[in-house]
């Protein structure tokens, strides 16, 4: 979601919302960005983010999330519940529909 703006970002929320609604289910992401991880991304990868800013033009630090806090009342405004779990803490609890063999006529029912 750092590439989107805020507007952009309600209205992919209000689209998983709208297709959840209808289909059950949760939204599991690891795309929220805050602006603190920005800097060490910057370090990180030796300025490489810098410069995909300056070629695309984009405004990653005015489409960060502030906090966590921030990023949980964004999507809470938007009716979801929010809990945060670490991907180690939850790995084993993850399948995709192949791993299980699930048939494709069972995903969209």
């Amino acid at each position: 979601m750092r590439y989107l703006n805020f507007s952009e970002k309600e209205i992919l929320a209000e689209n998983v919302k709208r297709i959840l609604s209808k289909f059950g289910g949760f939204w599991i992401t690891s795309d929220i960005s805050l602006k603190k991880i920005l800097q060490q991304e910057y370090t990180v990868t030796q300025n490489n983010t810098k410069n995909l800013l300056k070629m695309t033009q984009l405004d990653f630090e005015n489409n960060l999330f502030e906090s966590e806090d921030h990023a949980k009342k964004f999507l809470e405004d938007f009716g979801f519940v929010v809990e945060r779990h670490s991907f180690l803490e939850v790995i084993d609890q993850l399948s995709s529909p192949a791993k299980i063999n699930m048939p494709k006529e069972k995903l969209w029912k």
